[in-house]
């Protein structure tokens, strides 16, 4: 489990819910919670220049609100930093495999492309390790883990977190298997249903081999299985409807596209609407 956790602070609504959020998760586990607040010269003024009397004034306003956070978590230890640049870029200056990195942002329901580029995605393709991203208006009242698994390493990590996660809330942990039959198919070669029914049988296994990995590593933990006949992100979005957190993976490639996420944790940070835990993997060529 991470040691450290990270806030993208702003003094927006998103922001403080995503510290609250935080704060909850981090109480009775100890660990550190750093308040993060990034100076993004390009959006403060019109002229791209931050003056040090900004600096100063961010860093005054930034501390006065640890001291309230330390005032209300007197178990935990809480501090803070101003840094100047692009915020995707800074808050990955924090990442790594034992610091979770969390971000606020507000609640969607419709993709759209101005939001193709929002921080949490942005900064889950890049990260080096998880991502939490934390919609405006999720409560505590739900319940209930869910992780994304597809038989490759970027599932295996979702899970293990997931697990972790789970055990760790007294949650059940919901393992969730999705697949489609390829889409090339014309009338003429319409797949059998012998041919589902294989197919569906090799994702069996996939899940079932997941799961069964899951209840060795945590034998005490209530799991459940979910093999689902449809598109990913739309069974991990319905699924997670309800839970109090959302696990996936995402391998992360060289080049150009180490900056992107796949397709499934994409629509997903596009489409949020339960706190979403995203994971990266290995490099891959």
């Amino acid at each position: 489990m991470p040691e450290q956790t990270v806030v993208g602070w702003d003094s927006s609504l998103p922001a403080g819910e995503a510290a609250e959020w935080a704060l909850s998760r981090a109480s009775g586990r100890g660990g550190e919670l750093l308040l993060v607040r990034v100076i993004d010269d390009s959006t403060v003024t019109d002229d791209y220049f931050v003056s040090d009397q900004f600096i100063h004034q961010a860093t005054i306003e930034l501390e006065g609100e640890v001291l309230k956070l330390r005032a209300q978590n007197p178990g935990l230890s809480i501090d803070c930093r101003v840094v100047r640049g692009d915020p995707v870029t800074e808050l990955g200056r924090f990442s790594a495999p034992s610091t979770l990195v969390v971000v606020g942002t507000h609640q969607r329901t419709v993709n759209r492309f101005r939001y193709a580029w929002s921080l949490g995605a942005r900064l889950a393709g890049s990260a080096e390790g998880p991502v939490a991203v934390i919609p405006s208006g999720a409560t505590n009242e739900s319940s209930g883990v869910v992780v994304g698994i597809d038989g490759n390493r970027a599932g295996d990590v979702a899970a293990r977190f997931a697990a972790a996660e789970a055990e760790t809330r007294g949650e059940v942990l919901h393992v969730v298997h999705a697949w489609s039959e390829p889409s090339l198919w014309n009338d003429s070669l319409a797949p059998t249903d012998e041919f589902l029914a294989s197919l569906s049988a090799e994702h069996q296994s996939i899940l079932d081999q997941a799961v069964a990995q899951v209840a060795r590593d945590h034998p005490r933990l209530a799991v459940r299985a979910h093999l689902v006949h449809e598109p990913a992100q739309w069974a991990l979005a319905s699924l997670s409807r309800s839970a109090s957190l959302l696990v996936v993976g995402h391998v992360r490639r060289r080049g150009w596209s180490a900056i992107l996420l796949g397709s499934v944790s994409h629509a997903l940070i596009l489409n949020i609407q339960t706190p979403t835990v995203v994971l990266v993997s290995e490099l891959a060529g």
